[in-house]
């Protein structure tokens, strides 16, 4: 994903604010959340990525991803979208990027993943103004 700085279409800028405004909403809980994983967990793991020696992770990482995408495809074809496949996607995604030693890459799949969680997040939002879901909490 790249991320252009500056845009010539009418509106981008307010369009961007926009934008700004609901993430920075989402970015205060996601930064106590952060936190709080920190200090509940402050060893992260053994394993951080496939050993792009060993053929096993290759082939697996290859497989898995390759079924993430089929599936995404599938479901778009019945209309049957869900986040976790594209979620699922990503995550594949970020696996390959770091077996093949990519970290910039990974980083850039780290980011999508992070975005398809914000999106779902706008979803749940909507759901609650529309009164399809539980109470929305009032925005500071």
């Amino acid at each position: 994903m790249k991320i252009k700085k500056k845009s010539n279409k009418p509106g981008a800028s307010r369009v961007a604010c926009v934008a700004a405004k609901e993430l920075a909403y989402h970015m205060e809980g996601i930064a106590a959340h952060y936190r709080h994983a920190k200090k509940k967990h402050p060893y992260f793991c053994d394993w951080f990525k496939p050993d792009s020696s060993s053929k096993s992770d290759m082939e697996r990482v290859a497989t898995r991803l390759c079924s993430a995408r089929a599936r995404i495809s599938s479901a778009i074809e019945t209309g049957n979208l869900g986040w976790d496949d594209i979620l699922n996607c990503e995550v594949w995604e970020i696996m390959e990027a770091l077996a093949i030693g990519d970290m910039a890459h990974a980083k850039e799949e780290v980011y999508d993943a992070v975005a398809v969680l914000l999106r779902l997040l706008d979803v749940i939002d909507g759901l609650q103004e529309l009164g399809c879901i539980g109470k929305k909490e009032k925005k500071a």
